[in-house]
């Protein structure tokens, strides 16, 4: 059994669904279905985010847990939705935690992904706007060991908490990029929030 377990809760429908796509996915599906299960993930990311973002929904979502892959134990929520991100990343994190997006010159400067790697920078992009959400929605809240700001980074492999925040920063801002080159002027309507969500990240 894979769903969510917490409550009652549209949340749970939402976050089992995710949770049973990325299964899925990693089942290596058939082509077909693979266009479903990603539309599908992309769907419940956004979701999620949009709820978050509401309010009154970053509480249940902390204290969400997902039976563990391979292991009788159950993991949070949120941290099985950073490590899979993390790890949707791993053929180009070296070239989003070093780029510096014009500010200076760098050495990914002519990095290009391939069409894998795109799917995979757009779900991990719309993964770490409902990341970023939860850390900036999250307030105070002292009923919790540790805050889901510490939840998230303890995943992000690289060293140090500016580092960890940066890795989240510079994977948005590569979306922008790729979502600009590809879509032009109408993609204004996903950069522009996006922006706002990173400048609200460098304040908490």
């Amino acid at each position: 059994h894979s769903a969510p377990k917490k409550g009652p809760y549209g949340l749970d429908v939402i976050a089992s669904v995710l949770h049973s796509g990325v299964r899925k996915k990693r089942s290596r599906v058939d082509q077909h279905d693979s266009k479903l299960v990603y539309d599908s993930i992309i769907y419940c990311l956004n979701s999620l985010a949009n709820i978050v973002e509401s309010g009154k929904s970053v509480q249940i979502l902390a204290e969400m847990i997902v039976p563990s892959r391979g292991s009788d134990s159950d993991t949070l929520f949120v941290t099985w939705l950073t490590r899979w991100l993390v790890s949707e990343t791993s053929s180009f994190r070296d070239a989003v935690v070093e780029s510096t997006f014009g500010d200076s010159p760098s050495k990914h400067a002519e990095r290009r992904l391939d069409d894998d790697e795109e799917e995979k920078l757009v779900t991990t992009a719309n993964g770490f706007i409902l990341l970023c959400c939860l850390i900036v929605d999250e307030g105070e809240d002292a009923s919790r060991s540790r805050s889901l700001y510490e939840i998230i980074l303890e995943e992000i492999p690289q060293e140090g908490a500016d580092a960890k925040v940066r890795f989240l920063k510079n994977t948005l801002k590569a979306f922008m990029n790729f979502y600009r080159y590809n879509v032009g002027d109408l993609s204004v309507a996903i950069v522009t929030p996006v922006k706002d969500l990173i400048k609200r990240l460098e304040a908490v």
